[in-house]
């Protein structure tokens, strides 16, 4: 379950076709064995003055559950609080249960956070 492993989810959205609309040239691309030959195409194309776009479809699997950032709270923050992972309610409490705009997180109990240094392991 991606919500457990605590990049949260953000389903496959394509964002060289969200951009494509202003003229951007884009591509997405879901290997290694992709990734000098895209990034050679976005940059002929930006040579060219056309903006471009690389998605990359990473494993969500190898991404560290104890990022735990205010940048990351806010990167969530389209996500309801019940459908975060534990890392990721207890970022949102750690960071904005003082903010005036969410007075809800001030009544949830903290969470401990992980630390980001820690090497990876399963959490």
């Amino acid at each position: 379950n991606v919500n457990e492993a605590g990049p949260e989810k953000t389903d496959a959205i394509r964002w060289d076709q969200v951009m494509a609309p202003f003229g951007t040239y884009g591509e997405t691309i879901s290997s290694h064995e992709e990734i000098l030959p895209a990034l050679q195409r976005c940059f002929d194309a930006a040579e060219k003055g056309q903006p471009a776009v690389l998605n990359c479809m990473v494993d969500k699997s190898i991404i560290n559950p104890a990022f735990n950032t205010p940048l990351y709270s806010i990167s969530m923050g389209h996500i309801p609080f019940d459908e975060l992972s534990e890392q990721g309610k207890a970022a949102r409490i750690s960071h904005w249960s003082k903010s005036p705009n969410m007075p809800g997180l001030a009544k949830e109990e903290p969470i401990e956070l992980k630390d980001i240094w820690d090497p990876l392991e399963e959490y």
